[in-house]
């Protein structure tokens, strides 16, 4: 048999006791002085270094008589092979057990794994072809499972078992690769293939999900202009009972969401869950153009090796939260209503985020690798979402565009598109198509990205015919949208979990009654006033002090026994609910005239 003319990665998922791939790296023309390889220390998209080689559990190297080759560590991500003739073998075992979006899994139920957890990157050659062959498990227990993936076939069986090409390297690691029963919905939108694959045997109405992903997917294409910028597009969805996330490649998203969330069949305007995840959907395939394609230019040929900085995200993820449920209203998945209701919620989050007067939204783009992807107790305190905040500045620029009769910020996306569409993006691309289209938002730019200034979020909705309504917190349960019949009467400040003997502290906002109680993380409240606490019974227990007085806690603190002064004082006004005065103007905002 002759040797691959191409770098190819043979994948074993076979060991789904022991939860380890096994993967057989063929080289057919080394680097002669010596092979250089490495895996990557973090995933595009997910902006947080976490060292996907410290699952690698074994390693060796052979050359084309099959002679052991010294394989020297250079550091925790790289190895350097003795200089050898090709074809060179490396095989090693790489340890999948992180059911997340982010990296690799190989158990009995299913397999997945990004390329970045398995294929080590040949150095020197990671722009040249490669293929990836998949063995189908030879055990009962994997029997039934098939191949989803947006790599490129060349031959495989009909369960997707077989060898996939790709360009480059790069290409591959894009690509992410499901190996399970699962099933399988296809559709159409402007010629253009997509599919869904479900791990799950959970009934559900694929129909009604074909229907709505359809008209979201088309209104992407509609926005951007086809033909898409991919062949066939794959949302590969684990499911689970509870669980949220997804991360973007450029022809498939790989998707995790609860179970409860799929369309049964009965309802009529989707509800709080599913609606969650047709926005995730949204969000994720929206990243097809504008992440993948669309980019700051650091991430056109990223270092993933180390942490790569850049001020933008508030940009990339920002807009692309705006749209992904604002296309859900425009394709009229959704009503106005709910999708106002989805601004009242988010507009709520942002008004409990003190954090938001602390950090720019620049700043929180650059500091995503530790402080937003790696946060603490105290970052409701002291940081700002670009997801959330960044979102709010698309809405203000979409609003102060369509304002004044010029243009909106689908233009800005569409120069965006044509302009960068293979080419990286600077700090100023934003503020620099606005002008071009007419519109000076220079200094609405630099207030909302630079400073921690509020946003002019009510007068521009007014504006666009919605009144912002603030109101009192309406307790525990209280996500805002919606109008407060009952709102609480007294604010405690801090986010706990109940246990069996009292409620243990998990965050405490700061100038809270509870934050100058001095409750801090891991205490164990017991009891106000002498009266056990517990989550049903503490807001009760607040609301029946006399407005401005102190009421007696009785903490648990690494053992010791503590007595605190909680201040009793109102609630704020922290619930946002948005209200439609004018439904011909939210109509031309919502471009549903």
């Amino acid at each position: 048999m002759e040797p691959p003319l191409l770098i190819t990665y043979q994948i074993d998922c076979q060991d789904i006791f022991h939860h380890e791939y096994e993967v057989k790296l063929t080289i057919p023309s080394p680097a002669a002085q010596g092979q250089r390889l490495q895996l990557p220390a973090w995933i595009p998209g997910s902006y947080m270094v976490r060292d996907f080689a410290k699952n690698i559990t074994a390693l060796r190297a052979t050359d084309a008589q099959g002679n052991e080759l010294t394989l020297t560590k250079l550091d925790k991500q790289s190895w350097q092979l003795a200089p050898a003739k090709g074809p060179l073998t490396v095989v090693y075992r790489v340890y999948a057990l992180d059911y997340s979006v982010r990296s690799a899994y190989l158990a009995s139920d299913a397999g997945f794994f990004n390329g970045t957890s398995l294929y080590l990157q040949v150095v020197g050659q990671d722009h040249e072809r490669c293929q990836i062959e998949l063995i189908k498990p030879a055990i009962s227990q994997c029997e039934h499972w098939q191949v989803a993936t947006g790599l490129p076939i060349h031959t495989t069986d009909d369960g997707g078992f077989g060898v996939y090409r790709a360009n480059s390297w790069w290409d591959a690691i894009d690509c992410p690769v499901l190996l399970a029963n699962y099933t399988r919905v296809d559709f159409s939108v402007a010629g253009q293939p997509f599919s869904i694959a479900l791990v799950d045997d959970l009934p559900f109405d694929a129909q009604r999900l074909k229907d709505d992903l359809s008209k979201i997917c088309a209104h992407h294409i509609q926005l951007f202009g086809a033909p898409a910028p991919f062949k066939h597009y794959w949302f590969l969805t684990l499911l689970a009972d509870n669980a949220f996330g997804g991360l973007e490649h450029s022809n498939s998203t790989l998707l995790m969401f609860e179970r409860s969330g799929l369309p049964n069949g009965t309802i009529r305007e989707p509800n709080d869950s599913y609606r969650n995840f047709l926005s995730l959907c949204s969000h994720e395939l929206f990243h097809a153009w504008l992440v993948k394609r669309i980019r700051p230019a650091c991430f056109t040929q990223p270092d993933l090796s180390a942490e790569v900085y850049t001020r933008q995200l508030w940009i990339y993820e920002g807009f692309t939260s705006y749209y992904d449920d604002l296309s859900l209203v425009r394709a009229k998945v959704i009503s106005p209503a709910s999708y106002l209701q989805i601004l009242g919620e988010n507009l709520t989050r942002l008004a409990r985020n003190p954090g938001r007067l602390r950090q720019t939204v620049s700043d929180s783009s650059f500091d995503a690798w530790t402080r937003f992807y790696q946060q603490d107790e105290n970052a409701r305190n002291a940081i700002v979402s670009y997801y959330l905040k960044g979102g709010f500045i698309a809405l203000c620029l979409d609003l102060t565009l369509r304002q004044q009769n010029k243009a909106s910020l689908d233009e800005v996306l569409k120069l965006l598109w044509q302009r960068h569409g293979e080419n990286g993006t600077d700090d100023n691309v934003i503020e620099t198509f606005c002008l071009e289209l007419g519109v000076d938002c220079r200094e609405l730019l630099q207030r909302a990205v630079n400073s921690t200034d509020e946003l002019p979020i009510e007068a521009l909705l007014a504006r666009h015919g919605v009144r912002l309504v603030n109101q009192p917190n309406g307790g525990s349960t209280d996500k805002g949208g919606k109008l407060i019949t009952q709102p609480v009467k007294h604010a405690f400040g801090a986010v706990f979990a109940a246990e069996n003997t009292g409620l243990r502290i998990q965050q405490v906002q700061m100038h809270s009654p509870a934050a100058r109680a001095g409750l801090m993380k891991n205490d164990l409240l017991l009891a106000l006033n002498h009266i056990q606490t517990s989550d049903k019974t503490l807001q009760t227990l607040l609301d029946r002090q006399p407005t401005g007085s102190e009421a007696t806690l009785h903490v648990l603190r690494r053992g010791r026994l503590w007595q605190m002064n909680l201040p009793i004082e109102k609630v704020l006004e922290d619930s946002v609910m948005l209200e439609i005065f004018d439904e011909q103007a939210v109509n031309r905002w919502l471009e549903l005239d």
